[in-house]
C-alpha cells in the first residue's frame, strides 16, 4: 500500500490523520518540521506528502521548496490552521503556486482529504507531475523575492489581526 508522510509541529493533526490514513490501509509516517520531512522522505519515499505550513526550524514553504527540487513527482497535500484575518486562503494560494497539488483549511474535513488521497494515490507518477498540460514549459522555481514578499503579506496580516482586536 501506499505511504504517505505527514509533517506538522501539531501531534494532534498528525494523530487525527494517521489514524483516519491507516484505517483507510496507507502506511503513515509522521515528521514533526519540515527538516525531519526531508529525512524521512530520503528513507522511506512517501507516494505523498501532507505539510503544514507554519511550522518550527523550517516552515511549509521552505519544506516544498526542497521537496519539490529533490523529488519532483511527489504530490504535495497543504494544510494551514492560520487565523489571521483572510490569511488562510492567501497562504493556501501561494502554496499552490510553488507546487501544491490540493491544499486544506484546518480544522480537516476528514472525509475530502481522504477522498483526496484516493484521487492523487491513484494517479500514475510522471515526470511531467505539475506539469502535465503544458509539457512544452519548463517549470520555473521561486524565487527568494517571494518567499520575502510571503513572509512580509503574513506579518501585515498578523498585525492588523492584532490591531483590529485591540481597536474592538
Amino acid at each position: 500500500m501506499a505511504k504517505i508522510l505527514v509533517v506538522d509541529d501539531d501531534p494532534g493533526i498528525r494523530t487525527l490523520l494517521r489514524k483516519a490514513l491507516t484505517k483507510e490501509g496507507y502506511t503513515v509516517i509522521e515528521a514533526g518540521n519540515g527538516l525531519e520531512c526531508l529525512m524521512l522522505q530520503r528513507k522511506h519515499r512517501a507516494n505523498l506528502i501532507f505539510v503544514d505550513i507554519l511550522m518550527p526550524v523550517k516552515d511549509g514553504f521552505e519544506t516544498i521548496r526542497e521537496v519539490k527540487e529533490e523529488f519532483p513527482d511527489v504530490p504535495i497535500f497543504v494544510m494551514t490552521g492560520a487565523t489571521f484575518e483572510g490569511s488562510t486562503e492567501k497562504l493556501l494560494e501561494m502554496t499552490r503556486k510553488i507546487g501544491a497539488k490540493m491544499t486544506f483549511s484546518k480544522p480537516l474535513n476528514l472525509e475530502e482529504v481522504i477522498e483526496a488521497v484516493k484521487e492523487w494515490i491513484d494517479k500514475p507518477l510522471s515526470p511531467k507531475v505539475g506539469n502535465e498540460q503544458y509539457p512544452h514549459k519548463k517549470k520555473k522555481k521561486p524565487t527568494w523575492f517571494w518567499y520575502i514578499l510571503i513572509a512580509l503579506a503574513l506579518m501585515i496580516g498578523f498585525i492588523l489581526g492584532i490591531i483590529s482586536k485591540c481597536a474592538n
